[in-house]
């Protein structure tokens, strides 16, 4: 904090006016916030557990998968030693690499079998198969034909409605790529010669042809693909895009999805339903995949799984695939422990768990409890009191604010010895000394097992047990109630309680909340926590702790909005600044703070904000 500067007048300032002097950010960083800070001390300190320490007997059985793997990972020379064996073995089973094998047989390929085999190990190279919920009723499954980007990692059900599915990385050959790239060719001679260590002679003009192929190929898929729509406009024509299966091959002739479905999922029923997001894709896919030589779909799909999986090999082909060099002895850890954090989340945040939270964890959670309780249920009466939305709309909003799920922290089930052992059961031959199997066993087994794991932001200066009550609701109170506000936003209004696609808005609170939406979540995240406050002192009256020294003047909702302003200390290059604001919805952290605080009163009142002031405003000025 930089007591000379007066709150009125910059309270960004005069709560992180120190910040970038005592944290000035590493070199290899633009910036540095409270979140960066959290990540790399809670990465340095999980990392030396996992590298120093065998399992203990203590632990759960299941954590020993976690230490296999980022062993296994992190043995560069183990890794080295089994090379490129077995990625080639599964090349071998999609049908072979046609560029790097002068004897394949184009009349024993089948490229549907090839495609199923990639699609069983989470890649989707030329369309996106899989099973969603139906946005309309979140009970019921149904399979997505996706479109050619869906395979790159974005759809309408796994973006917009929340539903978690496990992506490949995009394939970061095939983007921004033109016919005849001098890059895409040089980088898959590169591959090619670290497979076969440079002992298979290359002919680069039949190379280049065969790459140019693909090209043409990812061309006509991308071609195809029509413009995104809205999740509003989904919802307005959701039907327009369901099928049944018996009606496909009616409704898109040109190609058979029946027999490639059935393939993919042996129990389809013809009165499944289909869901396709981009209808005029599907319909030419048919005819791209026709005029394409099965040579260029298999080259196509054996470059594809080669460098969605070649990262699981050796590091040298890491740097390759990545451009990227392990130059310092900490790089390949790093690596590994996000590949934890991918692979593995709920096992690594046991051990989190264990390693911050082990002695208090039953008291911190019951502090965690109350705090989220008092929040939720300030939020629910506030709905009442607002004044843009209508009656109608406020029983909805009631509704959907009541079922709202308080997942705090962690989930309970991975303290649990015997269902973390169960439910990693099906992680089979996760070895220290075969990183590229355990990598593949871990990818087929997550298919339908995705978890998130949030416990982390649960520390300094977000939460912090035993300080004063109105800290902990400024910063993870605040940020509670932000993420409740969403449910109640824009685009929370086209899902219902049930999660299910539906517009329960009417017409004039729509209309009112655009003209009234600039930052609305901030601004209400922070007037809800604040209500969470002053709920508490009603039913723990006199409980207030001051803090010592120097800190001991302020009020307790002085330290509220300071707790707040604390959260969001940063120190940014400008030219990070910049490219934050042209790639991130929310504006910079100085914004956040004195433009959500100048449009409180509460805060004007809780340090005598005068007329004149900057972070004074009228009544007319300010947004509710």
């Amino acid at each position: 904090m930089d007591f000379s500067v007066e709150p009125c007048d910059d309270f960004y300032k005069f709560s992180c006016g120190k910040w970038q002097e005592d944290h000035p950010f590493p070199q290899y960083l633009t910036g540095w916030d409270y979140f960066n800070k959290l990540f790399y001390s809670m990465r340095t300190d999980l990392r030396k557990i996992l590298d120093s320490k065998p399992i203990a007997d203590t632990q759960p059985k299941a954590m020993s998968k976690l230490y296999n793997f980022y062993k296994g990972c992190s043995n560069e020379a183990i890794r080295n030693a089994n090379g490129y064996s077995a990625l080639m073995k599964k090349v071998d089973e999609l049908g072979g690499w046609p560029s790097t094998d002068p004897y394949w047989n184009e009349s024993v390929y089948d490229w549907e079998e090839a495609l199923i085999k990639l699609v069983k190990l989470d890649i989707s190279p030329i369309v996106d198969i899989a099973v969603v919920l139906d946005a309309k009723d979140t009970t019921h499954p149904m399979i997505e034909i996706g479109t050619f980007s869906m395979a790159a990692g974005s759809n309408i059900h796994s973006k917009q409605f929340g539903i978690k599915r496990q992506k490949p990385k995009v394939n970061h050959y095939f983007s921004n790529l033109n016919e005849g790239n001098d890059a895409y060719f040089d980088k898959i001679k590169l591959i090619m010669n670290e497979i076969y260590n440079n002992s298979m002679p290359i002919d680069d003009t039949k190379l280049k042809n065969d790459l140019n192929d693909t090209l043409l190929l990812v061309n006509d898929l991308n071609n195809a693909q029509t413009a995104t729509y809205s999740t509003q406009y989904y919802q307005q024509h959701y039907n327009d895009f369901k099928f049944k299966v018996k009606d496909l091959s009616g409704q898109f002739p040109s190609f058979n999805w029946l027999k490639l479905l059935t393939k993919l999922f042996p129990t389809l029923d013809a009165e499944d339903t289909v869901f396709i997001p981009d209808i005029n894709f599907v319909q030419k896919f048919g005819q791209i995949i026709a005029q394409t030589d099965k040579k260029v779909l298999a080259n196509y799909f054996a470059i594809t799984l080669v460098s969605q999986l070649g990262d699981y090999t050796t590091p040298k082909m890491h740097e390759i695939l990545y451009n990227e060099k392990l130059d310092a002895p900490e790089i390949l850890p790093n690596i590994c422990y996000q590949a934890l954090e991918d692979k593995l989340p709920d096992l690594l945040g046991r051990l989190f768990v264990d390693t911050y939270f082990n002695r208090h964890r039953n008291e911190a959670m019951s502090d965690m409890r109350e705090i989220t309780s008092l929040v939720h249920q300030t939020f629910a009466k506030s709905i009442y009191d607002n004044e843009w939305m209508d009656t109608t709309t406020k029983i909805e909003a009631m509704n959907k604010i009541i079922h709202i799920s308080e997942n705090i922290a962690y989930p309970e089930w991975t303290m649990n010895d015997q269902l973390l052992l169960q439910y990693y059961d099906s992680y089979s031959d996760i070895s220290v000394n075969d990183f590229f199997t355990s990598a593949l066993n871990v990818i087929e087994a997550k298919k339908m097992q995705t978890f998130n794991f949030p416990a982390a932001i649960a520390q300094y200066p977000f939460y912090l047990m035993h300080r004063p009550v109105a800290m902990n609701l400024g910063s993870i109170g605040m940020i509670m109630a932000h993420e409740m506000t969403h449910a109640l936003d824009l685009q929370g209004s086209l899902f219902d309680y049930k999660g299910d696609l539906r517009n329960w808005w009417t017409n004039t609170t729509r209309e009112i909340f655009l003209n009234k939406s600039e930052n609305i979540a901030d601004n209400g995240g922070i007037r809800e926590a604040y209500r969470a406050l002053k709920e508490y002192q009603i039913r723990k009256p006199g409980e207030f702790q001051r803090l010592p020294g120097v800190m001991e003047k302020f009020t307790e909702e002085q330290l509220f909005f300071i707790s707040f302003a604390n959260m969001w200390c940063s120190n940014y290059q400008s030219d990070a600044i910049a490219d934050t604001l042209r790639k991130q919805p929310h504006p910079p952290e100085s914004v956040r703070v004195n433009g959500s605080l100048a449009n409180f009163d509460r805060f004007t009142e809780a340090f005598h904000c005068k007329p004149g002031s900057k972070m004074f405003r009228k009544p007319e000025e300010r947004y509710q």
